[in-house]
């Protein structure tokens, strides 16, 4: 019957009115959703700027390591160059000098 069409159309209606409702809801779940996405996306290529920049700060350091090592190697060298060499005081001989000592003793 008529009435019968009516109130089934009624309802219908209603339920697109809920379902429009619903799709609007979810449409601004959706826009909230990229919204966040994109700060995290931001936040994400922030962070991995920022390990890149330590991986170069690390490499930079270590390389830094390695010249220190080198520099103190060279050195050691040099102390040990310079200990293996005969100390002139130790054998230069003063022109006319005894080759004789004399131990005086203060003792009583």
């Amino acid at each position: 019957t008529m009435e019968a069409l009516k109130a089934k159309m009624a309802r219908m209606q209603l339920d697109l009115s809920s379902l429009t409702a619903d799709v609007g809801q979810l449409s601004g779940r959706q826009a909230s959703v990229h919204a966040e996405l994109a700060v995290s996306s931001t936040g994400l290529e922030e962070l991995l700027s920022a390990r890149d920049d330590a991986e170069v700060a690390v490499a930079e350091a270590s390389a830094e390591v390695e010249r220190g090592k080198v520099e103190l190697s060279e050195a050691e060298t040099e102390i040990w160059r310079a200990l293996s060499r005969p100390a002139p005081f130790l054998t230069a001989q003063v022109s006319g000098a005894s080759s004789h000592c004399a131990v005086v003793s203060t003792s009583k």
